[in-house]
C-alpha cells in the first residue's frame, strides 16, 4: 500500500474544517486524523506505540504512524500517515480501552481518530459535497463508504459512553503530541459549537490558557507545526490575543529554522502589517524564539 503522509499542521488545518463542515468524509485521503489503523488488533497488541519518541523529549510521545522529522538543531516536524479503518470500530476501541485506561497516550489517541472517523460518517454530506463528488465521477464511492462506515460504527454508536468520551483532551492530557496540537486549533471539539462556549466562559478561558501552554511547550521542544501554530494563533486572535508582532515573530522563526521554499513567503503578510518599529521588536522577539525552539545545547545560532 502506497503510503501518503500528511504533516500536522495539515491535519489540523482538515480538523478544522471538519468542524466548519466543509469535510468530505468519503474521500480516504482526506481522514481528518493522524494514524492509520486497519481492522481489530491482535490479543495483546497495540496498533500504536511511541515509537519516535526518541527524537521527543520527555513529557510528549507520539503514535505509531507519526514520523519524525529531524530539521538540525532540536528542531522536528511530524509527517502523519492517513488513516484507514476497516473493521468494527467498537472491537477497535475496546481492545485499546486499557491502554489507554493505563494512561497511555498513543492509544487514547488512537481511540479519538477512531471515535472521530465514525462521527464525520455520522454527517449528511451536503449538496455541494455531492456535487464535488458526482463532478469526479466518485458519487457511488463516496456513499458506499459512508455507508459502510456507519455499518461499522454502529455499535460504537450505540455506546454513549465511549462514544462521547473526551478522547482528544484526554490524549493532550496524556502528552500525545499531535492531540495537543490538534486540540489548540480545534476549539469546538473542545468546547462544543458556539452557543455551549457563550454558556461557559469559564471553559473558553480554561481551553485557551491550556492551548497556549500545549503550543508554547511543544515550541520549547521544537516542533516547527507549533511554530506555525503560534503565528496564526497571534494573527487571528482565538486562542490569545491577537498581536501582530508575535504572529510576525514566531512565522520568522520558522522560517530561519527551515528555510523551506515552500515556506519562504509565510512570513510576509504579518510582516506588511508592522510599523518600523513594531518590526524591530519583532526581530528581536524572533531571535528569542529561535533561540529557546530551534538550537541545541552548545550549538551557536546561525
Amino acid at each position: 500500500m502506497m503510503k501518503r503522509w500528511l504533516s500536522v499542521v495539515g491535519i489540523t488545518a482538515l480538523a478544522v474544517m471538519a468542524v466548519a463542515g466543509t469535510w468530505r468524509f468519503s474521500q480516504q485521503d482526506h481522514v481528518p486524523a493522524a494514524a492509520q489503523a486497519t481492522g481489530t488488533p491482535a490479543s495483546g497488541e497495540s496498533p500504536v506505540h511511541a515509537g519516535t519518541q526518541s527524537r521527543i523529549p520527555p513529557g510528549s510521545v507520539t503514535s505509531r504512524l507519526s514520523k519524525v522529522v529531524p530539521n538540525g538543531g532540536k528542531t522536528f516536524s511530524l509527517e502523519t500517515e492517513v488513516p484507514r479503518f476497516d473493521g468494527p470500530a467498537k472491537a477497535y476501541v475496546e481492545a485499546l480501552l486499557p491502554s489507554a485506561r493505563a494512561g497511555d497516550a498513543a492509544a487514547t489517541y488512537a481511540i479519538y481518530l477512531r471515535v472521530r472517523s465514525c462521527k464525520l460518517a455520522l454527517r449528511t454530506l451536503d449538496e455541494a459535497e455531492l456535487a464535488l463528488a458526482r463532478k469526479s465521477g466518485q458519487e457511488a464511492q463516496v456513499l458506499s463508504a459512508q455507508a459502510l462506515e456507519l455499518d461499522q460504527c454502529a455499535t460504537l454508536i450505540a455506546s454513549a459512553g465511549l462514544f462521547d468520551e473526551r478522547w482528544l483532551a484526554s490524549a493532550a492530557e496524556q502528552g500525545a503530541l499531535e492531540a495537543r496540537l490538534i486540540y489548540a486549533t480545534n476549539p469546538a471539539e473542545i468546547l462544543g459549537e458556539s452557543r455551549q462556549m457563550l454558556a461557559a466562559p469559564e471553559r473558553v478561558i480554561a481551553y485557551r490558557a491550556q492551548s497556549m501552554a500545549y503550543l508554547q511547550g511543544a515550541v520549547a521542544q521544537g516542533s516547527l507545526d507549533a511554530l506555525a501554530i503560534m503565528s496564526a494563533a497571534y494573527e487571528n486572535g482565538i486562542i490569545t490575543r491577537q498581536d501582530p508582532i508575535a504572529a510576525y515573530a514566531y512565522a520568522a522563526a520558522l522560517v530561519r529554522a527551515n528555510p523551506s521554499p515552500a515556506i519562504a513567503d509565510l512570513e510576509l503578510l504579518p510582516r506588511q502589517k508592522l510599523t518600523a518599529e513594531q518590526l524591530r521588536q519583532g526581530r528581536a522577539m524572533a531571535e528569542r524564539i529561535y533561540r529557546d525552539c530551534c538550537i541545541s545545547f552548545g550549538e551557536s545560532a546561525k
